[in-house]
């Protein structure tokens, strides 16, 4: 068998082992993928294409609205793909689609293409059945630079570049020699989030693994596939410690990296504050932990010279915004929120305009510049109560969240023009899986966050924002709850009300693991110590935005 073959083979048989349990560790293919289906806009009654499907993350989410295909390696990954999503699923070599010249108007991948033994030959497949008057080619892929992690275990394990991908250029340049043309690139650094070394090669093994190629054939040689198995078989027989000492030092290092944070925070005379979405070790060394509102008022309040905010973006501005001389710093700056994201200030400074007779309500999960156009700004805490003192005869407009602004309107009775955004942790729940547990735990409370879908709220017997729905746990205590919101907060959950069970309900896409925001699980326990060590990166905005969203930040502050 040749070389190429050979590997082939290999990687179909461990997607085929991977199969069963994969949706447990794929949260970034399964938000790749989601991502990567905003950019497609399929139409009704398309032929679309999903090569190297996996257990068809891309077909849960555009199938009813086309004619759907998918073809994977692994028939274990087909069968789970098929039971997602209507269409014909394929097991089959992505470098020889078994399909006609043109056949799809729109062919995609996603975290696939990087498995071929020669990427040419896959993309060339790829483009030959693509119809050339048809939408188009979208492909997301790893390349070099955006797996964080995976350059940390390379040193560690003594193994550098064996996990490497190929430079964004190679594709830049590759995609053209094959006679297609690039119009879109977009590069985006994700976190793993792996408390260890140790758990990064565990989870890397369960869903398969990229071998390191400079050119677009296969080489021979170790790959990172032999590399995990390797090390997770070390450590299921105790030989850790002895045989690679410098992989036992990450477990020590981590247990002693929280005093560390603190004895900095200390002496920096530095706040944290954390967000009940944050992973459990972050809420634990916070100072505080709380709901967008109890961070606002808290932020508003310190005498801490550095506010170290755990969240996302658009939380440690608000911080900022209300100490503007103050130093506000965060792990990591590309923690951003797919709400904010959908409501840019441009285009709401637009809609503002096209409808200047409308009062202006916004959610906090949006940009300074947003809230620098806004009347008032308000959280699902306290969204009711500023609706309610609207004068009744005044307009009103509410973004960025439609799904919000959908309950705010049942539960206030007032007309609202509403901007269409959402939050793609709480828009993806499963209703079938909601009420497959509602089902086998049917004394178990159902409680949601407003910003979860209508179809989804209506099960729900307590709806509110995060410090609500922890109180109420906190008052049923030794029951089972079934969860509509973020994971993160079950951990407050779980020391409020000890002896109580918490299910949370899984994504339409069948991802155990998508119920945690991937903007907040970017801030990790190392980079919130090299984030106070080095006091950066940190929060800055104009004065003139600043000046311009404290007014209707503070006029929600008087409100609450």
């Amino acid at each position: 068998m040749s070389c190429c073959s050979s590997y082939i083979r290999r990687v179909r048989d461990s997607f085929d082992r991977a199969a069963s349990s994969y949706d447990r560790y794929s949260t970034i293919q399964c938000n790749v993928a989601r991502e990567l289906c905003s950019l497609m806009r399929v139409v009704d009654g398309q032929r679309v294409l999903d090569v190297g499907c996996g257990t068809g993350h891309i077909g849960a989410t555009i199938g009813g609205r086309c004619e759907l295909f998918q073809v994977d390696i692994s028939k274990e990954m087909c069968s789970a793909a098929s039971k997602k999503s209507y269409g014909l699923t394929v097991s089959c070599d992505m470098h020889n689609i078994p399909f006609s010249d043109g056949f799809f108007d729109v062919v995609t991948s996603s975290m696939a293409v990087h498995w071929a033994s020669d990427i040419g030959a896959c993309l060339q497949s790829m483009l030959r059945v693509l119809n050339k008057t048809g939408q188009g080619l979208f492909i997301s892929v790893p390349v070099r630079g955006t797996l964080e992690e995976l350059a940390i275990c390379e040193r560690l394990v003594g193994r550098e570049r064996k996990f490497a991908f190929h430079d964004v250029t190679f594709f830049i340049k590759l995609i053209p020699a094959l006679g297609g043309v690039v119009e879109y690139v977009q590069c985006k650094k994700y976190i793993l989030h792996h408390k260890t070394c140790m758990r990064l090669l565990d989870s890397i093994a369960k869903t398969g693994a990229q071998p390191h190629r400079d050119t677009t054939k296969a080489s021979g040689g170790a790959d990172i596939l032999d590399v995990c198995c390797m090390y997770s078989n070390l450590f299921s027989r105790g030989g850790m410690v002895s045989l690679v000492p410098s992989l036992s030092v990450m477990f020590s290092d981590y247990r002693d990296l929280s005093c560390e944070i603190r004895d900095i925070s200390k002496k920096k005379n530095a706040v944290i504050l954390a967000h009940y979405y944050q992973d459990e070790e972050i809420q634990e060394i916070a100072d505080f932990v709380g709901d967008s509102l109890e961070l606002s008022k808290k932020a508003a309040s310190t005498d801490a010279e550095i506010i170290v905010f755990c969240g996302v973006f658009f939380m440690a501005e608000v911080a900022k915004i209300l100490n503007p001389n103050k130093r506000v710093i965060m792990p990591d700056i590309n923690a951003g929120c797919s709400l904010a994201e959908s409501c840019r200030a441009e285009d709401f400074k637009k809609f503002r305009h096209a409808h200047e007779d409308c009062f202006a309500i916004t959610y906090i999960n949006s940009s300074a510049e947003v809230k620098y156009h806004s009347d008032i700004i308000c959280t699902s805490s306290n969204a009711v109560k500023i609706i309610n003192d609207v004068p009744k005869d005044q307009k009103i407009l509410f973004a960025p969240d439609r799904f919000l602004g959908e309950f705010l309107k049942k539960e206030t009775g007032r007309d609202m023009l509403l901007w269409h955004g959402s939050c793609v942790v709480h828009e993806n729940f499963s209703e079938a899986n909601l009420i497959d547990l509602s089902t086998r735990y049917k004394d178990a409370h159902i409680i949601a966050h407003p910003e979860c879908p209508g179809n989804l709220l209506k099960y729900a017997h307590c709806i509110g924002s995060t410090t609500h729905l922890l109180r109420y746990s906190a008052a049923h205590p030794g029951s089972k709850f079934i969860v509509l919101t973020e994971e993160g907060l079950v951990h407050q959950m779980k020391k409020a009300s000890p002896g109580s069970e918490f299910y949370v309900v899984d994504s339409a896409q069948g991802c155990e693991s998508c119920s945690k925001c991937p903007y907040m699980r970017l801030n990790t326990l190392e980079k919130l110590y090299k984030c106070i060590t080095d006091e950066l990166p940190e929060i800055t905005m104009s004065a003139e935005i600043i000046a311009g969203a404290r007014k209707p930040i503070e006029a929600m502050m008087r409100a609450s």
